[in-house]
């Protein structure tokens, strides 16, 4: 999946599971691979989330701000892991500060498919204006696709 993204920039990431949520990504940057194959590559970018469906009571978009110091995607190299500063968890590419965890399998090693995925959002993250439905940002998903998101 990172091969197909290449270079491009100003990505949207949409995932759905295998119950009623799904939701978006939008990277305003590059999923930039380091030069060490064991290492990783951090790209400080505006990073947001959306809520598409199943996450809130009133159902529709909501947009979920991610925090300023937070606004980052770190790549591991193929053969490297991102690893959660906790040291609970790992994966391919971290996304928001851990919010969003692509090729994640947790004991310090990484899966090998992008698809599978692990969405992460602080209550305070929330938008207060939504009734949240509780884990309903806590779920394993299949990523349906990560594209170039298309400027009008």
């Amino acid at each position: 999946m990172l091969a197909k993204v290449g270079e491009a920039a100003d990505l949207l990431l949409v995932a759905k599971d295998t119950g009623s949520h799904t939701f978006a990504s939008h990277i305003e940057g590059q999923l930039k691979q380091p030069a060490d194959p064991t290492g990783v590559e951090t790209t400080f970018c505006p990073v947001t989330f959306y809520s598409i469906s199943g996450a809130f009571e009133e159902g529709g978009i909501a947009k979920i701000t991610v925090p300023h110091v937070e606004q980052r995607v770190t790549v591991a190299g193929t053969e490297g892991a991102v690893m959660a500063n906790n040291g609970c968890g790992s994966g391919k590419v971290s996304i928001g500060g851990g919010r969003l965890w692509l090729g994640g399998v947790g004991e310090g090693q990484p899966g090998g498919d992008l698809r599978s995925c692990h969405q992460f959002v602080r209550r305070g993250d929330l938008p207060d204006d939504k009734a949240y439905v509780p884990d309903g940002w806590q779920w394993l998903s299949a990523v349906a696709d990560i594209v170039p998101s298309q400027s009008p």
